[in-house]
């Protein structure tokens, strides 16, 4: 498995699976999931905004959101959420800079 800390092009979220023959590859980026490479090449279409890739999760979110304010509940994710996010990032970040493990509870 590859990881990437960073990737300065916007997420990304995939899987291959290389064979004899060439590979399949599944990623979010694409219109169409699964792309397959081999000696024809590689044909695709990719998405043109993060608005567009994520469209029903933005949807939910925003529905989940607008159905906690009408009920009187108060909205997930809150700013607790928003402060253990920062902390874990932190933790990462720190740890990455020292070259050492950095225990979240300790940022």
């Amino acid at each position: 498995m590859q990881e990437s800390w960073r990737a300065p092009y916007g997420y990304d979220i995939r899987a291959e699976v290389h064979g004899s023959k060439g590979k399949v590859v599944a990623e979010l980026d694409e219109k169409y999931p699964a792309v397959l490479y081999d000696s024809r090449g590689k044909v695709s279409e990719r998405h043109d905004q993060f608005v567009e890739r994520f469209s029903d999760a933005y949807r939910a979110e925003l529905q989940a959101f607008v159905d906690a304010l009408h009920s009187g509940r108060v909205p997930t994710p809150g700013i607790n959420d928003a402060l253990q996010a920062m902390r874990v990032s932190a933790a990462a970040t720190k740890s990455r800079r020292e070259g050492r493990w950095v225990a979240v509870q300790d940022v």
